[in-house]
């Protein structure tokens, strides 16, 4: 699987891309709750996740044959509800 990070028309290969954002939960306290969106742990075998950032969404797409334009599914993350974004690059860093 390759993680792709969108910038402007060109990619950016990566290693894994994590979200963190808030989802409102609508029970009897009406409490807010942080998930993790973890391109790596996706259950379906895909060719390729592709992440970008369209109008007021996080957009992701998840491509079983990104040239056949062949999408599994996408999920919209609302940009006011994402905490933090987290991109693991290819390189390993030494500090």
């Amino acid at each position: 699987m390759k993680n792709i990070v969108r910038q402007s028309l060109e990619y950016t290969l990566v290693k894994n891309i994590l979200i963190r954002y808030a989802v409102r939960r609508y029970d009897k306290q009406s409490t807010v709750v942080f998930e993790d969106f973890d391109a790596l742990k996706n259950p379906e075998p895909c060719e390729t996740v592709n992440v970008q950032v369209v109008a007021d969404f996080v957009t992701i797409t998840f491509y079983r044959k990104e040239s056949e334009n062949s999408i599994i599914r996408r999920e919209l993350i609302p940009t006011h509800a994402i905490q933090h974004i987290w991109v693991k690059d290819l390189q390993e860093q030494n500090l």
